[in-house]
């Protein structure tokens, strides 16, 4: 079939042929560029056999460095037993490694000068007793005898002196008996508090002067741990501060700042702090080497979970997910441990996503399919 001459072709239909097929070009070019810019702006497709992973998006957080001292545990409370008399030792009721109860007796003196003194008090008192008896009787009567005009003033005047006067006695024997009493008490030597006899000093048969000292008691049923702390980490460390004290072989125990001494060791620039912890069961012993663990100041930093690690040998990375959606094996270097969480030195920046549960067929450039997203350490997932 034969072309039709174009002069055939009514006037102007070239031209309106023309036109259109510009357009139908322009808008097949438009087309193309808008798919493509969607194709810019829409994540990669996952590649067919990609495998599924979730990931978390690093986050700097504030977090308090922990400060960590040695020390050794102490008994709170360590008593010197002394005796208050020049006198000789005449029983030791108690031995070294025994537990005591306050108010227990632990020492006995010869007590026999003591007894021969009290005994001359309580007599005292007797007396004392008697003479105000007689002279309360002679006040009462002269008094009858003056109202009845048969007694003059003035010997009522000294019956009630004399009455006074044996009223001071009395009360003056009395206190010389009580004296005499407390001195009695002196020769039976108590604890005077409850602890363990830790030291034993003196043996039945010795002479002891006022201030000697005869046992040692500690009460363990608080400890506490004293330590040194730099001086230039001291305005981290306050009285009453949380402190968890780790002993071998047993889970942290809670104890707080109780003492600070402020000036520092010279030749240490060193400070001496004290924790206190209750000890009720008495479970650990004085002489323990301790750890204090004292929050410090808090500083900008990556943590991951201990689930999104991967170790070949002494190494330790991560599979960072890079904007292609192939697993990338980053090298790290980790710090502290905290929980479930790893401290992350290098390696790793803010805001790039990590694989959380890498699994055995993840391998340096395999492609991924993000099938979940969280923010931070796995907190608030976003599908």
């Amino acid at each position: 079939m034969g072309h039709h001459p174009t002069h055939l072709l009514p006037r102007g239909w070239f031209g309106r042929l023309a036109v259109s097929g510009m357009l139908l070009s322009a808008g097949a070019l438009a087309a193309a560029c808008s798919a493509g810019g969607a194709e810019q702006d829409r994540p990669p497709r996952a590649e067919v056999g990609a495998a599924p992973v979730r990931v978390v998006r690093a986050r700097l957080e504030r977090v308090a460095r922990p400060l960590i001292y040695s020390g050794s545990l102490e008994p709170a409370a360590r008593v010197t037993v002394a005796s208050k008399l020049l006198a000789r030792v005449e029983e030791i009721l108690i031995d070294t490694g025994q537990r005591v109860q306050g108010g227990q007796r632990l020492v006995r003196l010869d007590a026999r000068d003591l007894d021969a003194a009290l005994a001359r008090a309580e007599a005292a008192v007797r007396m004392a007793e008697v003479e105000l008896a007689n002279a309360e009787r002679q006040f009462a009567r002269l008094e009858r005898l003056k109202q009845r005009g048969s007694a003059t003033e003035r010997a009522s005047e000294e019956a009630e002196a004399a009455y006074r006067l044996a009223q001071a006695r009395l009360d003056e024997a009395r206190a010389a008996l009580a004296a005499a009493q407390v001195q009695r008490e002196y020769a039976e030597i108590r604890a005077p508090r409850s602890g363990w006899v830790v030291e034993r000093r003196v043996e039945a048969g010795d002479m002891v002067a006022p201030g000697a000292p005869l046992l040692v008691l500690e009460d363990i049923h608080e400890l506490k741990l004293v330590f040194d702390v730099p001086g230039s980490q001291l305005p981290w460390i306050e009285l009453g501060q949380p402190v968890a004290v780790e002993v071998a072989g047993r889970p942290p125990l809670a104890a707080r700042i109780h003492r600070i001494v402020p000036s520092a060791d010279r030749a240490t620039r060193t400070a001496r702090v004290e924790a206190r912890l209750p000890n009720p069961q008495e479970a650990l012993e004085p002489g323990l080497f301790a750890r204090a663990h004292v929050e410090g100041p808090r500083d900008a930093t990556l943590r991951v979970p201990v689930a999104a690690l991967v170790r070949e040998g002494d190494l330790t990375g991560v599979y960072v997910v890079d904007a292609a959606n192939r697993a990338r094996l980053r090298w790290l270097r980790v710090g502290s441990k905290s929980g479930d969480l790893v401290e992350v030195l290098s390696g790793l920046e803010a805001n790039e996503r990590y694989v959380l549960d890498p699994t055995s067929n993840l391998n340096d450039g395999t492609p991924v399919e993000v099938i979940e997203e969280h923010d931070g350490l796995g907190r608030g997932s976003r599908g």
